[in-house]
């Protein structure tokens, strides 16, 4: 995925040089509709809010993690729009995860949610909103637990 020339670069945490870091490669994913609305997921239990998306897996690239996770999670297809937009750089226990946000456009939306059990139990919910209340709904979401916080704080 080429970066965009105004990519937004976010670190959390920092390297301790006593820990030794399990590396992860992530994606999140901006999906638009036509008409503006762009996806969110809510976690009900815990009160975060977060974007499509999780790890790019071995043999995939970003691009390819992106279409994927998408497809997987919200049950639509989507192909990559724009280059990466946002990145995060993350220090947490034992991980060091870099993780990159794209926009994708939408293809097609069968309408079903294909949430994994994990998922249903943190009560995890797709919820399509127009981009400019998105911005509005995640600065005043307010996560109760301890990494729901510490994401917070970070921003």
């Amino acid at each position: 995925m080429i970066p965009s020339p105004n990519l937004s670069i976010r670190f959390i945490g920092c390297r301790q040089a006593n820990i030794q870091y399990a590396k992860r490669c992530a994606v999140r994913v901006v999906v638009v509709r036509p008409h503006g609305c762009v996806i969110i997921i809510k976690a009900d239990r815990d009160g975060c809010l977060k974007l499509p998306g999780e790890n790019v897996e071995v043999g995939e690239d970003q691009q390819e993690a992106a279409e994927r996770e998408v497809s997987e999670e919200k049950g639509c297809r989507v192909v990559v729009d724009r280059e990466c937009i946002a990145m995060t750089e993350e220090y947490r226990d034992d991980l060091h995860q870099m993780s990159y946000c794209c926009v994708t456009k939408l293809l097609e939306d069968d309408g079903l949610t294909a949430l994994a059990e994990g998922d249903m139990a943190d009560e995890l919910r797709h919820e399509w909103i127009l981009a400019g209340k998105a911005f509005e709904v995640v600065s005043v979401a307010q996560p109760i637990t301890e990494l729901g916080r510490f994401i917070r704080s970070t921003h």
